[in-house]
C-alpha cells in the first residue's frame, strides 16, 4: 500500500487521539472552547495529508500523474487537489475535421507542351489535390483543366472535379464503405457538363507496407446537361485501385472504373489511369509526376469520340 497514503490515514489517528487527550488533560487549564480549538486544528492538519496521500493513489493507478497539494496545515477544498500531466507526455487529441486546414495535405501540378514552326501546338494541364487521412476514413479531391490547341484551334477544353471519402475497416476486418461525387465540363463532347455520383462497398485485397489492392462495387448515377439526351443514367459501378509504395519518395498508382447504365447495357463508361511519382527535393516537397489517363463512352454523342487517351508530365509541390 502507498506509504504516503498510509502516513495520511496515521495523521488522521493521531490528530484525533490528540485532541481528545488534550481535552482531557488541560480540562483544569484551558476553557472548553480553547480545547476544541486545538483538537479540530490537529484534525484538519491530519485530513489535509490523507487528501494528498488519496489523490497521489489515484494519479498513480490512472498513469504516474503528479499531484501537486498544498499541505500547509489549512484545510483543502476539492479544487486545491490537482492532477497534474506528466512532463514529456503528450496530450490527447482527437481526429481532425473535415474542415482542419492543417489536417489535408495539398498539391499543385503543372505541365506545359509545345511548338511553334510548320505547326504551333499548346498543351496545358493543372491539377490541385487534397488528401486527408485519419485513423477511421480517406478523403482525396482534386480538380483537373486541360487546355490544347493545334494551328491556333482550340482541340481540347476540359475542366474535371473530383472527391471520394473511404470509411476505413474497423481492426480485424477487410471492408469499408466508399462514397464519390464528381463534375465534368467538357467543350468537345456532345453534352456540356455532366454530374455524377455513387455509393458502395469496398474490399481490401492486399493492405501492407508497399501494396494495397481495393475492389469496388456501388451505385449512382449520372446527369448530363446541355446535350441531344439529357436522361438520367442509374449505373452500377465496379472498379479497383492499386498503391505500390516502391521505395521512399516514389510511388505508383493504378486504377479502373466500369460505369454500366442498368436501363440500358449498350450505355457504359470506363476510366483507367496508371501515374509513377518520385519526390525530386524533400526540401520544398517538389514532386515529378508522369502517367497515362483513358477514358471511355459507347455512347458519347455526335461528332464525339468515344476513346480519349490523355498522357502526361508534370511538376508539382505538396505542402
Amino acid at each position: 500500500m502507498n506509504k504516503q497514503f498510509l502516513k495520511g490515514w496515521t495523521g488522521v489517528g493521531v490528530g484525533v487521539l490528540v485532541g481528545l487527550n488534550g481535552m482531557a488533560l488541560g480540562a483544569d487549564t484551558e476553557s472548553a472552547a480553547e480545547r476544541v480549538a486545538a483538537a479540530r486544528a490537529a484534525y484538519e492538519t491530519a485530513l489535509a495529508e490523507l487528501q494528498a496521500a488519496e489523490a497521489e493513489l489515484a494519479a498513480e493507478s490512472a498513469g504516474g500523474a503528479v499531484v501537486t497539494a498544498d499541505t500547509s496545515g489549512e484545510r483543502l477544498s476539492g479544487a486545491d487537489l490537482r492532477l497534474a500531466q506528466p512532463e514529456g507526455a503528450p496530450a490527447e487529441q482527437g481526429e481532425p475535421g473535415f474542415f482542419d486546414w492543417d489536417a489535408w495535405e495539398k498539391s499543385v501540378d503543372l505541365g506545359l507542351a509545345g511548338s511553334s514552326g510548320n505547326s504551333e501546338n499548346l498543351n496545358f494541364r493543372v491539377q490541385l489535390g487534397a488528401e486527408r487521412k485519419t485513423s477511421k476514413m480517406e478523403t482525396t479531391a482534386t480538380l483537373l483543366y486541360r487546355l490544347a490547341s493545334s494551328d491556333g484551334d482550340k482541340t481540347e477544353n476540359r475542366f474535371r472535379f473530383d472527391i471520394r471519402n473511404d470509411w476505413l475497416p474497423p481492426e480485424g476486418s477487410k471492408i469499408r464503405w466508399w462514397a464519390k461525387g464528381s463534375y465534368e465540363y467538357d467543350e468537345f463532347q456532345d453534352w456540356d457538363s455532366r454530374v455524377s455520383g455513387a455509393v458502395g462497398i469496398g474490399y481490401e485485397f492486399v493492405k501492407n507496407d508497399k501494396h494495397t489492392l481495393v475492389g469496388r462495387l456501388g451505385f449512382g448515377g449520372s446527369q448530363t446537361y446541355g446535350g441531344a439526351n439529357d436522361d438520367f443514367r442509374p449505373e452500377a459501378v465496379a472498379g479497383l485501385d492499386y498503391v505500390y509504395a516502391i521505395k521512399d519518395g516514389q510511388q505508383f498508382k493504378a486504377g479502373t472504373e466500369l460505369l454500366l447504365d442498368v436501363s440500358d447495357v449498350d450505355f457504359y463508361r470506363l476510366n483507367s489511369y496508371a501515374q509513377y511519382e518520385v519526390l525530386v527535393d524533400a526540401e520544398s516537397n517538389m514532386v515529378f509526376k508522369t502517367g497515362v489517363a483513358h477514358r471511355y463512352d459507347s455512347e458519347p454523342g455526335a461528332g464525339a469520340d468515344k476513346s480519349d487517351l490523355d498522357y502526361y508530365a508534370t511538376l508539382g509541390w505538396k505542402f
